[in-house]
């Protein structure tokens, strides 16, 4: 039970952030940091990066198998605590996308870094680059006992 709750807190929390910030930044477009981070909103049809726009579907169905694959990996392998929050990250900012492509057939994006040329973004994009970073380091720093 200690397993399943040290990766559903952080997976829940993301999860409710992610849709919280998606509405209340609908629709808006100003600078919340000036030379930093603006909202921009938009929806975004397609895969990552904008890969694919006009593929709903696809993007659904291929969201859906990776949280498959992420909740898999997870229950697979005996992982500590620090990873399994890693991985709660994963699947918080996974849920919040997917959520967006089941019901709006298009993911809500906001984030927008104004000190260079990058992608609209979202907190659940965010979330599941950095547990999947967090879980690479995690695993390449992890020391094996004999």
């Amino acid at each position: 039970m200690k397993r399943v709750l040290t990766a559903a807190v952080p997976a829940l929390l993301v999860l409710l952030a992610d849709q919280w910030l998606k509405a209340v930044s609908a629709g808006q477009h100003r600078v919340l940091i000036p030379g930093v981070l603006s909202l921009s909103y938009t929806l975004n049809t397609g895969f990552a990066l904008g890969l694919f726009p006009d593929s709903a579907l696809a993007a659904t169905v291929l969201s859906a198998g990776m949280l498959l694959l992420v909740l898999f990996l997870m229950c697979r392998f005996p992982w500590n605590g620090r990873c399994l929050c890693a991985f709660g990250l994963v699947l918080g900012g996974a849920l919040g996308n997917l959520a967006d492509r089941v019901f709006l057939s298009a993911v809500r994006d906001m984030l927008h870094l104004d000190f260079m040329r990058f992608y609209v973004f979202n907190l659940a994009d965010a979330a599941v680059v950095t547990g999947v970073l967090l879980l690479a380091l995690f695993t390449l720093t992890e020391r094996k006992e004999a």
